[in-house]
């Protein structure tokens, strides 16, 4: 007796697609986007203009990460831009910070989704104090000031 096997043909053509598409490798996956994205400004000495931002995030455990991309916009409904690159979970920014970041992960021949975005706000700084004192000492100076 001679068995039948019924063939779903349109599976079978897609599955043959799917594998001419890829070259018959495993489809792989973009790391996962990197989390707990948080920044640090710099102070400069001039309360109006940091010295610069360093951006910090969890790492990415993943084997195929090569390196994380960091982008960047100057201001509100502006498009972000690459900023720069780095091997490291953390990317210093030299200057005036833009206004707002995010950053991705690079590895298995892509790129992940966009960390969450931080905005940048140079207005948090400290205060100049109320009041400031001083004390002549032997060869010295004591400064003291409010403590805002």
């Amino acid at each position: 007796m001679r068995t039948v096997t019924r063939v779903d043909l349109s599976a079978l053509a897609l599955l043959c697609v799917a594998e001419s598409a890829n070259n018959g490798a495993p489809t792989i996956q973009p790391p996962n986007a990197p989390t707990n994205l948080s920044y640090q400004l710099e102070p400069s000495g001039d309360p109006a203009a940091p010295a610069g931002m360093i951006l910090n995030w969890d790492p990415v455990t993943d084997p195929g990460l090569s390196m994380y991309r960091v982008y960047s916009r100057t201001q509100d409904g502006a498009g972000f831009d690459l900023r720069g690159e780095t091997t490291s979970p953390s990317f210093h920014d030299v200057g005036m910070p833009d206004l707002d970041y995010y950053v991705t992960a690079l590895g298995n021949g892509g790129e992940s989704a966009p960390s969450e975005t931080v905005r940048i706000d140079e207005r948090l700084r400290l205060t100049a104090p109320a009041w400031i004192g001083s004390t002549t000492l032997n060869g010295a100076i004591y400064l003291y000031w409010s403590d805002n």
